[in-house]
């Protein structure tokens, strides 16, 4: 059967790709191609370039970047090639529809103006900046605004990462969602993705605080620390 198959190619599949890529592919393909409309129940010698196509046709009008959300059933197929279960790819006899349009935002707000970057952190401020349960979410904020890292970024970060002498912190890492589920910290994608980012002394005295806010929390709670060193861990 066609499940079959394609579970025999995510066993070489899933080590190349992080765990983000692994989920939206399995995602796609529960989703989308194993339903009862299409592939579910199919064998791979029942799927002709005809079904193929009518298919393709529909998921072309539903998803905009469909194409490449194909990869996935067109390398299963090219595989079944290889081990003599079908003698060619459907796919190599399907003509691709034009893709749905990409959404536009026309009233998408990209950034804010220096005016309502105040205002929102003013309001965080006395939202969370005056309650040590709450001194987290302020911290959070802060960091994010005034650094422009990512939140996997953040959420990674230990505390040994903050460089308070320098003014700096080393982003080395990412938390990233295993299986739609588990959270887990990998290594950037990409060499960019591991630098140094410049910090003001108003973000780092927020950090020094939420340190010392965050190990009095602890030990209040009468836990001991894990050990892991998190930046945001409670």
């Amino acid at each position: 059967m066609l499940r079959d198959a394609y579970e025999m190619w995510l066993v070489t599949y899933k080590p190349k790709v992080a765990d983000t890529t692994y989920f939206r592919v399995t995602r796609f393909m529960d989703n989308r191609v194993f339903v009862a409309k299409w592939f579910k129940d199919s064998y791979v010698d029942e799927i002709t370039p005809t079904i193929l196509q009518q298919f393709i046709n529909e998921l072309s009008t539903i998803v905009h970047d469909y194409n490449k959300n194909l990869m996935p059933l067109k390398q299963t197929l090219a595989q079944c090639v290889v081990m003599d279960l079908i003698e060619t790819n459907p796919f190599d006899k399907i003509v691709k529809p034009k893709a749905k349009p990409s959404p536009i935002f026309t009233d998408r707000l990209d950034f804010y103006t220096v005016e309502q970057l105040n205002t929102f952190m003013s309001s965080a401020k006395k939202l969370y900046g005056t309650d040590d349960n709450m001194y987290r979410i302020y911290a959070l904020f802060r960091t994010l605004t005034f650094t422009g890292m990512r939140r996997g970024e953040l959420l990674a970060l230990k505390w040994s990462d903050i460089d308070y002498k320098n003014n700096l912190i080393h982003i080395t890492k990412n938390l990233v969602t295993s299986s739609g589920v588990k959270e887990v910290i990998h290594p950037p994608k990409t060499k960019a993705g591991k630098r140094d980012v410049k910090v003001d002394n108003t973000t780092l005295a927020i950090l020094r605080h939420w340190q010392a806010v965050q190990a009095k929390l602890t030990l209040a709670s009468g836990l001991q620390s894990t050990g892991i060193d998190l930046l945001m861990e409670t």
